[in-house]
């Protein structure tokens, strides 16, 4: 029995060994990871209140359609994250705006308004590798209110503590009669703002503490030049630090960046952290490296012959399509639906305008029409695309994946996204993210262009043949202009009644997809634009060198598998392999993208 002791520790003794080994071997492999692709984190409070309208402010759906374009997620969040390192740390860009409209409750939920506890998180998150974009005055002021210039007149490491984040202590001055000139990239140069004629007192740099730092744009007048955009390289990550949030901001009425310069300063920021972080593969925004999505979503207004007629036409292109449905179709066309190979959304029971709902009669509505269909809805669409906030805030709490009512209209003015994003909610200071997919139909739909249908004595065919070919002309536009550009998702909005009455008023959406279907476009439908983008943005994927090209592994914290995800390179790769499954190599016009499936703990190795 006395060497019973012995035994043990020599049995340890070899458990710690092989421990030891198998944490040195996974070192190794962590150590040949540079970089992770990056997800942007937007702090906002969501959207702007006017009217019936609650699309976002402009800057934000510029930044998440231009981001994406990249295979870059966005997310929006209310600044309460920024108390979560945790939260923060899951994310590689932040962007910070004090734009007025940005920020939509009392002035301390201004971002102008910060706490030390806030700001020393994001110190802490540029220092270990992080992206930070700020507009002036954030976290100028204590959440008290107090201005932190009364201190000492400037902003330095004493009373705030994003000095070294930035690189320069910061100090107040009146602008008038200078102007910005800048030379950041090819494509973003020149005078970025005129001359200012009215007095404009903004925080300016006082002394520049960083030898880092990098002045990308200056303040100048026939006497003077002051840094007005800076880069700081701070720890393992970078501070950018503009002379004004309007930059980040689209609007008419401002004398700032217009959309092209905007997306010339986000390609320099992103090409800036992919060199920094030595990654050379970029996600690419839809699976089988597809450039571009669409489907075909339609409400429920019209007789059973004329669904037939959509269905018909959508099957000879095997497109399912999406019906959005309510209470009031009659039991023939319910029974109908449920029988065919269609996907089904909600539009509520009684297709009501949900702006008269409260919270109890949005939620009953909504059950009631689950109750009626018996079953459980993935989607929601409001009755006249008119989204409030009790009826939103029920779809939250019942766990729908998208909602498909804020309109997309880039062709006539900036409003909606080509891109899903998830929806913030506010009402009377109350604010919550949700992970909710705003998925944005067309502004105009068939009725806009076709509504004489509805009136039968009226009808004159010469002038519906004629509308038609403007409608389709509007499609083909939208598609080109506004979708193309963005490599973005074009959400065809419908109606029974009207697209499907005959082979006519048909014809525009069949012109439409025999154009896409020339495109590399993914052609599905909502819901399975819902699924594969809830479980995209989840996923984080790390890249590095290996000895025979560049190794990819992915993480999630859930057992999710994404079917055909796609990552871009810039030139062919020779082969590709994975742990698990199989991995294929596309050529697409020009460029050169690998497919496969992309769970936790998926490793794929790259060869060139």
């Amino acid at each position: 029995m006395k060497y019973i002791p012995y035994i043990l520790i020599l049995l340890f003794s070899i458990a710690l060994s092989n421990c030891s080994t198998s944490d040195t071997k996974k070192t190794a492999i962590e150590k040949q990871l540079t970089g992770r692709l990056p997800k942007v984190l937007y702090i906002t409070t969501g959207v702007n209140h006017k009217g019936n309208d609650i699309d976002l402010p402009k800057g934000i759906i510029v930044a998440i359609q231009i981001f994406n374009k990249s295979g870059i997620p966005v997310r929006l969040e209310p600044r309460d994250v920024l108390f979560d390192k945790d939260f923060l740390f899951d994310y590689d860009i932040i962007i910070l705006s004090t734009t007025a409209g940005y920020h939509d409750a009392d002035r301390k939920y201004s971002l102008t308004y910060m706490t030390d506890a806030e700001l020393k998180n994001l110190d802490d998150f540029v220092m270990k590798g992080g992206v930070l974009i700020a507009g002036d005055n954030v976290g100028r002021n204590y959440f008290d209110g107090t201005d932190r210039l009364e201190d000492a007149n400037k902003l330095n490491k004493n009373n705030y503590p994003l000095t070294k984040t930035f690189g320069v202590v910061l100090e107040e001055k009146n602008m008038k009669g200078y102007h910005i000139e800048g030379n950041i990239s090819d494509s973003l140069k020149g005078e970025f703002l005129s001359e200012v004629d009215d007095d404009l007192w903004t925080l300016v740099p006082d002394t520049i503490i960083s030898k880092s730092l990098k002045s990308l744009a200056f303040w100048k007048n026939q006497n003077d030049s002051i840094p007005a955009i800076m880069q700081n390289d701070y720890g393992d990550g970078t501070a950018f630090l503009l002379s004004s949030s309007d930059f980040l901001d689209i609007n008419s009425e401002n004398d700032y960046w217009n959309i092209n310069q905007l997306e010339a300063f986000y390609k320099y920021v992103t090409n800036h952290y992919f060199k920094k972080n030595n990654i050379s593969c970029k996600l690419n925004p839809w699976p089988n490296g597809y450039s571009y999505a669409f489907c075909a979503t339609f409400n429920s207004q019209g007789n059973i012959e004329q669904f037939k007629k959509i269905i018909s036409g959508l099957d000879k292109y095997k497109i399912k399509p999406s019906f959005f449905v309510n209470g009031l179709l009659n039991d023939t066309i319910m029974d109908y639906l449920k029988g065919v190979n269609v996907e089904l959304a909600s539009t509520g029971l009684k297709y009501e305008n949900y702006e008269n709902y409260d919270y109890p009669t949005a939620i009953n509505d909504i059950l009631s029409n689950e109750k009626k269909w018996n079953r459980k809805f993935k989607g929601f669409r409001f009755p006249f695309t008119n989204p409030e906030f009790s009826g939103l805030l029920a779809i939250d709490i019942h766990n729908y994946s998208y909602e498909s009512s804020i309109s997309v209209n880039n062709l006539e003015f900036l409003h909606g996204s080509v891109f899903p994003y998830n929806i913030i909610i506010t009402h009377n200071r109350f604010y919550k993210s949700t992970n909710i997919l705003e998925i944005a139909p067309l502004y105009h739909d068939d009725y806009f262009f076709l509504n004489e249908l509805l009136d039968k004595k009226k009808i004159n065919w010469k002038k519906i043949m004629e509308k038609t070919m403007i409608y389709s002309q509007y499609l083909n536009d939208f598609w080109n202009y506004s979708v193309k550009p963005y490599n973005g998702l074009m959400v065809y909005l419908g109606h029974p009644a009207i697209t499907g009455y005959n082979d006519t008023t048909f014809l525009s959406l069949q012109n439409l997809i025999d154009t896409i279907r020339n495109d590399n476009t993914w052609i599905t439908s909502i819901g399975e634009i819902a699924d594969f983008r809830n479980k995209y943005d989840k996923l984080d994927f790390y890249t590095g060198k290996s000895d025979t090209g560049i190794n990819i592994i992915v993480k999630s914290d859930n057992d999710d598998i994404v079917k055909n995800l796609s990552i871009n390179f810039e030139k062919r790769p020779a082969k590709a392999t994975a742990n698990r499954g199989e991995v294929k190599i596309l050529e697409r016009n020009g460029k050169y993208s690998i497919v496969f499936d992309a769970f936790n703990g998926q490793t794929i190795n790259i060869g060139f």
